[in-house]
């Protein structure tokens, strides 16, 4: 019985080395030994093989094995350790010819804490709450506050109704910044207690130009030019008090040069302007040839002309504007010409829809201002009427 066992074993020794021998030979990986041995595809293939077919295949291979049995003794001994081998082998090789499971074949349970709504495709999604970013007003020590920003003073003044918007008040040449509240009391009066937060940087000297050239005077380089608006003031005040962001009401009213500042910072960025007020504003320097400020900045008009006309010149850049506009300019302005204000009111009615323009031209308004504080409560209307 010892040496039964013993032959047995050695047979099936034999066996498994032949085994060994033929897929060493055929250089087949596993998945190539199932699927020549139970007739199914490799598990990475996308076809889905037959169980059927593969069940058969290897029934098939069994039944031959024991109606090709061989009569002697001797090969008696042997075939029950190969069907015994097979048998393990086959079994082992049953999990490779399972018909792979579709990703698609059923969903994935839905987490006790997901939220169904984040399986809709986008167009049926409900539309979100719009916020409007919100200042941080209790940094303000005051009501007025005085900052120092890119090395030129700005005034901040809080409003005294519920915070709806900022209002930047920019002065005219050599108008100090306090001179709109302290010389028309009602101009920051009508903005502050219909909740808006006013913003009034010393501008000095400054056309609000945006570059400077050789024929420019020395002393008007160290004012603040539109530049310094755009890349100082405005990211500092963003950033550190949360006011003049996206999605705020952010509206610009210039007096005298500052109504020119106005109208090229419109052009400038108009994304950053919810609207702008012009009064008694310049535009187009090239119809003022002889004005001392200019030549003294831009050179001399006979020299520089083509200058004149395309630099800061808010006329020849009229195909560019998108802002909402107030212009005002008194018919009795003996400072800057009425004709400026009016030009560019005609350059714009065919730029602009009714609403979004809006031309204020008291025949005896002068530059001064009585006619500027006079104007704030139609600014202000303008300005809440717009969509």
């Amino acid at each position: 019985m010892i040496s039964f066992f013993s032959f047995g074993a050695s047979a099936a020794a034999k066996g498994l080395a032949a085994l060994r021998s033929g897929a060493r030979k055929s250089a087949r990986p596993f998945g190539g030994i199932a699927a020549s041995v139970c007739g199914c595809a490799a598990p990475l293939h996308i076809a889905r093989p037959k169980p059927k077919t593969a069940l058969g295949a290897a029934k098939k291979g069994l039944s031959a094995l024991v109606l090709n049995a061989p009569n002697t003794a001797q090969q008696a001994g042997k075939s029950p350790f190969l069907l015994g081998l097979l048998l393990l082998l086959f079994l082992g090789l049953l999990p490779a010819c399972q018909p792979a499971q579709s990703a698609e074949a059923e969903p994935a349970p839905l987490l006790a804490n997901s939220n169904p709504i984040d399986s809709l495709p986008p167009s049926q999604l409900p539309p979100a709450i719009r916020q409007e970013p919100q200042p941080r007003l209790a940094l303000f020590s005051d009501s007025l506050t005085t900052l120092r920003i890119g090395g030129h003073q700005v005034d901040i003044q809080l409003p005294k109704t519920p915070f709806k918007g900022s209002v930047i008040i920019l002065p005219g040449y050599n108008f100090p910044k306090e001179d709109a509240c302290q010389k028309a009391p009602l101009f920051c009066q009508t903005f502050l207690e219909a909740g808006y937060l006013l913003i009034m940087p010393e501008m000095g000297r400054s056309l609000y130009s945006s570059q400077y050239f050789p024929e420019t005077q020395a002393r008007y380089k160290r004012y603040p030019d539109q530049n310094w608006v755009l890349d100082s003031l405005l990211p500092y005040l963003q950033l550190e008090y949360g006011l003049l962001v996206d999605g705020q009401d952010n509206f610009l009213v210039g007096i005298s040069t500052g109504g020119r500042g106005a109208a090229l910072l419109a052009l400038a960025a108009p994304e950053c302007w919810t609207a702008v007020a012009c009064l008694s504003g310049d535009f187009d320097q090239s119809q003022m040839p002889n004005d001392g400020l200019m030549r003294n900045f831009y050179g001399p008009y006979i020299q520089f002309s083509q200058r004149w006309k395309t630099v800061d010149n808010v006329i020849a850049r009229i195909d560019d504007w998108q802002t909402p506009i107030f212009i005002g300019h008194g018919g009795a302005d003996k400072v800057v010409p009425p004709a400026q204000s009016k030009q560019l009111f005609d350059s714009l009615q065919s730029r602009l829809d009714q609403e979004l323009l809006y031309y204020s031209a008291p025949p005896k308004a002068e530059h001064n201002y009585a006619y500027w504080g006079a104007e704030a409560k139609n600014i202000l209307a303008f300005f809440q009427s717009l969509p």
